[in-house]
């Protein structure tokens, strides 16, 4: 009986099958690697690398080749060579003075030195064209997350109709414009109103009338016409010829209202000869009532301590009202050929930041940005701005510049002589500039032969 309780016994004994035993050895499994990913002591996989640490950029140098008179070099260090170097440290600037003997950006082209930024005034970039400088900047400014919509649209699209471009060949750093600046002396000579911002020629006209007179054996003018009418066409952006069909436009009727308007201006306040010397005038005899000046031209006056100015916006023509003299901005274009394209655009950046920005529009380098609050602190910088209306540089839009092909010397020459000749020598409008254009289509045409 013993024997049978043993067997029966036997019989009822749990068994293990091959199943069971795998199920088993996966849970134990699972457990390790649990254990392992909560601190145990298991060595790390040997595969297992941290990621290697980004490699510091290049050093590179840039060649920027402009005109020195652009910078003193106490300029370009302060608003382009320190603030870069600060932000990119791998980056060196190297100037090139353009107009230094054999230093021309054509030398430089000519002996396989061409820069990797061609520094200039918006209305000479011809030499990008002619040399074959010129490079779409489009994706590298997207690359490089510049925000255009913080640049006034104006200043970005001027050379595009001026130079027939598609797109931007870089991009401008700063701005110079134009007002109208005043004697005090004068005007309070002969018991004048000052004149205000928001006036226009008629009304600047008006004014200078008042001042045109002798007295005490000096001969006084009420304008300087330096630069007053041979910068005009500017301001309308009346354009001298069609690049579409290659022909003169000097006997459009813009042309004709244009010099119509000069020649009566002149007349109604008194026109001197041609020969005088407007900058001797006002600088040392100080005997004329207004001028137009440009940014440079500001400073050069506040040194002057003998004299006591103020300025107002530039006149407007009546058929455009809210436009200044010109579209005068400094860019900073990049090479086609440069190897450095992206330190350039980075370089220029800096340039555009709010920081450089402020601090060239406070030492009259006006800014490009949209910005009122930098806008607003023109000149602050500048001893003697105090008290004067330096926010009259700021106050009206840039016209849209008239496009010069490679043909900005003959056009210049034919205008001025067609112009003086009406305002000097009494020559009829309509022949002036009849003469004018026909000799404009023969430029035309010999530029089409080069």
């Amino acid at each position: 009986m013993a024997t049978r309780t043993r067997n029966m016994r036997k019989r009822n004994r749990p068994t293990i099958g091959i199943k069971s035993k795998w199920t088993m050895l996966s849970v134990v499994a699972l457990a390790a690697v649990a254990l392992s990913a909560c601190g145990g002591k298991e060595a790390p996989s040997q595969s297992a690398e941290a990621p290697a640490a980004a490699a510091p950029p290049q050093p590179v140098t840039l060649t920027i080749a402009g005109p020195a008179v652009v910078w003193t070099d106490a300029e370009f260090t302060k608003y382009v060579d320190e603030p870069i170097r600060k932000k990119y440290p791998h980056i060196t600037l190297k100037r090139i003075d353009t107009t230094a003997k054999g230093q021309t950006i054509q030398d430089l082209v000519a002996a396989n030195q061409t820069p990797d930024i061609y520094a200039v005034q918006q209305g000479n970039m011809g030499p990008l064209l002619d040399l074959q400088l010129v490079y779409d900047a489009t994706e590298l400014i997207k690359k490089h997350k510049i925000d255009l919509a913080r640049i006034q649209p104006e200043l970005l699209e001027a050379p595009k109709p001026q130079f027939g471009l598609a797109y931007l060949p870089g991009l401008p750093v700063y701005q110079s414009t134009w007002v109208m600046a005043y004697n005090k002396s004068v005007f309070n000579r002969f018991g004048v109103p000052f004149p205000k911002d928001g006036m226009t020629w008629n009304e600047t006209a008006e004014i200078a009338k008042k001042l045109t007179r002798s007295d005490q054996g000096i001969q006084y003018y009420g304008l300087s016409l330096a630069r007053t009418y041979t910068d005009a066409y500017k301001q309308v952006s009346v354009p001298f010829a069609d690049f579409a069909t290659n022909q003169p436009m000097f006997q459009a009727q813009g042309w004709k209202d244009l010099l119509q308007f000069w020649s009566d201006f002149h007349r109604s306040v008194g026109s001197p000869p041609s020969s005088t010397d407007w900058n001797k005038a006002w600088t040392q005899e100080k005997r004329i009532g207004m001028r137009t000046i440009q940014t440079a031209v500001f400073q050069e006056l506040l040194a002057d301590k003998d004299l006591e100015f103020d300025v107002v916006t530039f006149p407007q023509n009546a058929k455009v009202p809210g436009m200044g003299a010109e579209m005068n901005a400094h860019w900073w274009t990049i090479t086609k050929q440069s190897p450095n394209k992206d330190a350039a655009i980075q370089a220029l950046s800096v340039l555009l930041s709010d920081e450089v920005q402020t601090a060239m529009t406070r030492g009259m380098r006006l800014t490009v940005l949209k910005d009122a609050s930098i806008q607003s602190q023109t000149g602050a910088d500048i001893t003697g701005t105090q008290g004067k209306n330096v926010t009259a540089f700021t106050k009206l839009k840039n016209p849209t510049p008239i496009r010069f092909g490679n043909l900005t010397t003959p056009f210049l020459a034919n205008m001025n002589k067609a112009f003086n000749s009406v305002m000097f020598e009494s020559k009829d409008i309509n022949t002036a500039l009849r003469e004018a254009d026909e000799q404009m289509g023969k430029d035309i045409q010999a530029d089409l032969k080069k």
